[in-house]
This record gives structure tokens, C-alpha cells and sequence, in this order.
């Protein structure tokens, strides 16, 4: 619900086949990058890494074993304001 948005995806050099899934969504969305890590380099070098190429005023993160509820950043946003 909150349109302001940029997804950075981190691939730390993940073995299995979310590639391809993350390669359809990155054709569909402006607002979704992907970054590659040839090797594992870990998260907290690759949270490093997307906060580096981040653009917005506020960062949030989101793990592969996460949910985010619908509105979770439109709610978020308006508390920090």
C-alpha cells in the first residue's frame, strides 16, 4: 500500500533456482534491483552492500524466512513521521 518503495535483492550466491523467480519480477518492476554476490560473502556484507546502492530515507529489512504484512511500510512511515 506505501508506493514510495525500492526492493534490493542481495543473491549471496544462493545455489537454488529464486533466480529465476527474482530475474521475472526485475522485468516487471523499475522499483526492484537485484545485486549479485559471486561468493557467500554473508549477511552482514551483503545488508552493507544494499544499504550502500539504497536511495531512500529509510531502510527496512526483510529476510528470506520473513512475511511483511500488506500494509507494514505504509504503517511504518506514518510512525516515523
Amino acid at each position: 500500500t506505501y508506493g514510495n518503495w525500492e526492493l534490493i535483492i542481495i543473491n549471496d550466491a544462493c545455489p537454488d533456482n529464486s533466480c529465476k523467480y527474482i530475474n521475472e519480477l526485475i522485468k516487471n518492476s523499475s522499483q526492484i534491483v537485484k545485486i549479485d554476490n559471486k561468493t557467500n560473502e554473508g549477511v552482514a556484507k551483503s545488508r552493507n552492500k544494499g544499504i550502500a546502492y539504497a536511495t531512500g530515507e529509510v531502510i527496512a529489512f526483510l529476510d528470506s524466512d520473513d512475511y511483511w504484512h500488506q500494509e507494514k511500510l505504509s504503517l511504518q512511515v506514518a510512525k516515523l513521521k
